[in-house]
């Protein structure tokens, strides 16, 4: 199977698209898509994230796509995750199937000593240079884990491979905790307790 971004993932970018005040005529034409209701293969996602962070002069446009994903982005192993015990079983399944989303990239959960770690690997960002893919990822899963859990966890520190920005407040707002730039992998380091929630 052709490696994809289903359309109802990528709708948290036409949401936002239009949040911007874009075109989404244009955005369609420039992606060479029928219509927003397209699968999009994953190169053709980062660049419209990037085109459309050109476009609307907004460095922080896949931090905000992130925030717009909810449950049904998720595809069918979205609605999955609510019959969960608790997150180890949730990751689990994020793990199993998030494929059914997206193939922008894979999870990895690193246990051992005193922090857990959500690794995130895209083949794609050796291709095609895109700070706003991973932190779009993240904001999603941040906003996401805070609706299962009722608000009630926060992590470590959030950490990127890409460099710095300029002003660094909207991913504090964002993720609530610490966020570090030129780290060795895309991770989120939290507390291992939380997989038991």
């Amino acid at each position: 199977m052709n490696p994809r971004v289903v359309a109802a993932y990528a709708s948290a970018f036409w949401n936002m698209a239009e949040l911007a005040q874009l075109s989404i005529a244009d955005l369609v034409q420039f992606a060479e898509l029928n219509s927003t209701q397209d699968d999009v293969h994953p190169l053709t996602y980062m660049r419209l994230l990037n085109e459309a962070a050109r476009r609307s002069d907004n460095p922080f446009f896949g931090l905000q796509t992130g925030a717009q994903l909810r449950l049904p982005n998720y595809a069918v192993y979205g609605v999955g995750l609510l019959s969960c015990r608790d997150m180890r079983e949730a990751v689990t399944q994020v793990l199993r199937y998030e494929s059914l989303a997206h193939d922008l990239g894979r999870s990895e959960i690193v246990e051992g000593g005193e922090h857990a770690e959500y690794r995130w690997h895209s083949p794609w960002l050796a291709q095609l240079p895109c700070h706003h893919l991973p932190e779009s990822v993240f904001a999603g899963i941040a906003v996401f884990v805070r609706w299962l859990l009722n608000e009630s966890v926060t992590a470590f520190t959030v950490e990127f491979t890409h460099a710095a920005p300029a002003e660094a407040s909207h991913y504090e707002h964002i993720f609530r905790c610490p966020v570090k730039f030129n780290a060795p992998f895309n991770r989120i380091l939290f507390a291992p307790e939380i997989l038991q929630q």
